[in-house]
C-alpha cells in the first residue's frame, strides 16, 4: 500500500466463488468469504474499495452482489 498499491481482499479460504455460492448459497458466501476478508484488512488500517476474485471466478450474479460495497471487480 505505501508504494501505491492496491490492498483488496480475496475471499477468507482463496475459494472459487461461483462453485462456492453453487454450493452453499450467496448469502453464505457474502458472510463466510467475502464480508470477513474485508473486515480483516480493515481492521489493519486499510480502506477496501475493490475486490480480487480468486482464480478470476465470477459470476454476473456476484459482481452485482459485491459492487454494492466493493465497486471495483
Amino acid at each position: 500500500a505505501d508504494d501505491g498499491h492496491d490492498i483488496e481482499p480475496h475471499t477468507v479460504n482463496h475459494v472459487n466463488s461461483p462453485q462456492y455460492v453453487e454450493e452453499h448459497g450467496l448469502a453464505a458466501y457474502l458472510k463466510d468469504e467475502y464480508q470477513p476478508s474485508i473486515d480483516a484488512l480493515e481492521a489493519e488500517g486499510y480502506q477496501v474499495s475493490a475486490f480480487a476474485y480468486p482464480f478470476g471466478a465470477r459470476t454476473d450474479e456476484l459482481d452485482a452482489a459485491l459492487r454494492v460495497r466493493t465497486p471495483i471487480l
